[in-house]
């Protein structure tokens, strides 16, 4: 077997063990979600990335049942207004004034990052709740903790159907990301 057959089998072998360990890393933040939202762990914030179904749902329940103080939804299009936001028992209008912050600046996950960080730097406490889907959260959390590293970070996913081309393509984002954020703290 020559060298380049050999690299290019060691490369194909180190490629399909990443993307193991990425989807049993989704499995892991959906079984963490389930602790969470099963147990009374609150969060003054909560940050939701806007995308698929659910997200929006989940962070109003959340708000709705006293588990957060405040909503951020990052990502919102330009047309969006408070009215378009989901009904939920139990959230009153004065809820959703006071209680919920709308992002429309960001147009994917890095913008998502940077948005919520300026937002988390005008809330008294530094923590938050991260809601968005599983096969999203690595790449989500890589990019909020690389803005914010200071702040408290608890995940919440939101279960979504997604095939091997869906995983495929956020796990080459996700790897992305990371050789990305390596070389800007390389080079910071």
């Amino acid at each position: 077997m020559t060298l380049a057959v050999r690299i290019g089998v060691g490369l194909i072998a180190l490629l399909l063990g990443a993307f193991l360990v990425f989807n049993a890393r989704q499995d892991s933040f959906s079984k963490t979600s389930e602790a969470v939202l099963a147990s009374a762990i609150t969060r003054a914030n909560t940050i939701v990335l806007t995308g698929d179904a659910g997200r929006l749902e989940e962070a109003l329940n959340l708000l709705a049942d006293k588990r957060t103080s405040h909503v951020f939804i990052s990502g919102l299009g330009e047309g969006f207004k408070p009215s378009n936001l989901p009904q939920i028992d139990g959230l009153s209008e004065t809820d959703v004034m006071c209680c919920i912050t709308l992002g429309y600046e960001a147009r994917e996950t890095i913008g998502n990052a940077l948005e919520a960080a300026e937002w988390l730097k005008t809330r008294p406490m530094k923590e938050a709740f991260v809601l968005t889907s599983a096969y999203h959260m690595p790449r989500a959390l890589a990019e909020l903790s690389a803005v914010m590293p200071e702040a408290s970070l608890v995940t919440i996913t939101v279960p979504q159907p997604h095939g091997p081309m869906l995983q495929l393509r956020e796990f080459t984002k996700y790897s992305l990301a990371l050789i990305r954020l390596f070389f800007a703290r390389l080079f910071a």
